[in-house]
């Protein structure tokens, strides 16, 4: 017999790879992204500074169920976040800028894994890749990856849940028991990590099932052992907090922050702006995400599409008809969306319609907008934003054109490789590049190392106190925990009180202190800097 003519064989297509194999590739990529930079930007906004001095509480008293900050018991947030900042800090023995953001680039690279791993597990290998690009370089998640928050914790925790769900429903028969199990405990690390909101996951699931079986589909969502895991991780934490004051817990916390802070009426104006928030965030992704959200609508029969779809539309209601507008909650939107996408791309093909054609023109457009935005900040950037000099920006203006061109190129004549690859790549190079510079000004103009440095130089370990604001980053870089006063009459008393001591306040403060001080009581200015768009001092009380 003659050998087989090989140009007669039916090409090969590639194997598959498992989708825990794509989901490490995921992990890895946003490694590269998100961990270099870690440590290199000080401590500065009050609402981040509280986690790392919470887990500085920790360490110091031993306690980390009654972690204060500024002598005052903090239960606004479960204690998942500054414990992993606790964690990490450990072994040093002190907390740092880079054990601080550490337990949110570890929930970044979880959360990409999870994405990339249901997509394709969903969609198959090539679709799970392309998720994985989109997520990482997705330019909201890259922010939040950065942020010492606990929303990436939080988040980490839902793609997991997401994942579980439909590790659980996945297949014929009634849902798999360990993978239901882990979704319950998911949720519950979801909660563990920021409070109610990390529950989202379960209204998609129970969407998905109502929309299979209604009612008889909805019950297949209970699992004993998954509701013994959600209360047992729960009541760790909740357990302790309670002991310490059940009343003014369930009153103050669970009841004022985080029911009342989420639920009420929003205004228009501010909904609009959190929609231009959303699609800023989802960059340079907005427009495709737009074109895979029509088409999953049009597909949505397919019960992964219809799944995709509702865990990307439903936790965006949900966000969007809150009564806040935060930037951090709608961290939750980009892995969905990035799962959208990763699938749409995955099916793209020529001809491009009409809608892909004109997005692709908008968002070419919309890059040309950024890089004037950039080399004329001071009149179309807020005037508090971080602003890189022409030649630090120049490198992320010429990557902005090329992403621009990228997608205008890869929507325009449904070339994958091009909108995908291409503009993927690019965007990390950017991310990577950018976060560099941009961390440098951030220190310049956020310089609270500066100014403790300042305020100790005269205090000599004495008392400081703040006046006009939080400033939590003055505790920080002190090493000790600061008295806030709110009034005038505070700060009297505060002044009469024998030995030296300073105030630190800003200038809309110190005009306040000048003109309505007590009589024979005067404030020497020991030091003036700018911190955040703000004039700062470092005053001495005197009396006359």
């Amino acid at each position: 017999m003659s050998a087989p003519d090989p140009a007669s064989e039916p090409p090969r297509r590639p194997r598959a790879l498992a989708p825990w194999v794509v989901g490490l590739i995921a992990a890895g990529a946003c490694a590269l992204l998100v961990l270099p930079p870690v440590g290199q930007r000080i401590l500065a906004a009050s609402d981040e500074v509280r986690f790392p001095l919470l887990a500085r509480d920790m360490i110091r008293g031993g306690d980390w169920f009654t972690a204060q900050v500024r002598g005052r018991l903090y239960r606004n947030k479960p204690p998942l976040y500054p414990w992993g900042i606790a964690l990490a800090s450990w072994p040093g023995g002190a907390v740092t800028e880079a054990t601080a953001q550490l337990p949110v680039a570890v929930a970044a690279l979880a959360a990409a894994a999870f994405t990339t791993l249901l997509a394709a597990r969903m969609f198959g290998t090539r679709a799970g890749l392309a998720t994985g690009l989109v997520v990482v370089t997705t330019n909201g998640f890259f922010v939040h990856s950065q942020t010492l928050l606990p929303d990436m914790p939080m988040v980490a925790c839902m793609t997991a849940a997401t994942y579980a769900f439909w590790a659980a429903v996945d297949g014929p028969g009634p849902p798999r028991r360990g993978a239901l199990a882990a979704f319950y405990a998911a949720l519950a690390l979801g909660v563990f990590a920021k409070g109610p909101a990390g529950l989202l996951p379960a209204l998609p699931a129970a969407a998905w099932l109502w929309g299979r079986a209604r009612w008889r589909g909805l019950a297949g969502l209970w699992s004993p052992l998954g509701a013994a895991l959600f209360v047992a991780i729960t009541l760790a934490w909740l357990a302790p907090y309670l002991s310490k004051g059940a009343s003014s817990y369930a009153e103050r916390v669970i009841v004022d922050d985080w029911l009342g802070w989420y639920w009420g009426v929003p205004t228009l104006r501010d909904k609009a702006d959190q929609l231009i928030d959303a699609l800023v965030g989802l960059l340079p992704w907005t427009g495709v995400a737009m074109l895979a959200a029509a088409r999953a609508w049009r597909e949505r029969a397919d019960p992964a599409v219809r799944y995709a779809l509702l865990v990307a539309v439903v936790p965006a209601v949900v966000i969007l008809v809150g009564q806040n507008t935060r930037i951090r909650y709608l961290l939750p939107l980009y892995p969905a969306a990035a799962i959208l996408v990763g699938w749409w791309a995955d099916r793209l093909a020529a001809p491009a319609s009409r809608a892909a054609r004109v997005i692709g023109v908008v968002s070419a457009a919309l890059a040309v907008f950024f890089v004037v935005a950039l080399a004329a900040p001071h009149r179309l950037l807020p005037r508090d934003s971080v602003r890189l000099a022409m030649g630090e920006a120049a490198p992320v203006m010429a990557l902005g054109l090329l992403i621009g061109a990228g997608v205008l190129v890869g929507l325009w004549r449904a070339r994958r490789d091009v909108l995908v690859w291409g503009v993927g790549a690019l965007t990390a190079v950017a991310l990577a590049y950018g976060i560099w510079p941009y961390n440098r000004r951030f220190n310049e103009a956020w310089d609270f190392r500066g100014l403790a440095a300042q305020a100790e130089r005269h205090a000599q370990g004495g008392p400081v106190v703040v006046f006009g604001g939080r400033w939590f980053g003055l505790d920080y870089y002190l090493g000790r925990d600061l008295r806030r006063l709110y009034t005038l009459e505070e700060l009297d008393a505060f002044v009469a009180q024998p030995g030296p001591r300073l105030v630190v306040a800003n200038d809309k403060s110190w005009r306040a202190v000048r003109t309505q001080m007590a009589p024979g009581v005067r404030m020497d200015v020991l030091e003036q800097m700018r911190v955040g768009g703000q004039l700062m001092f470092v005053l001495r009380p005197v009396r006359e």
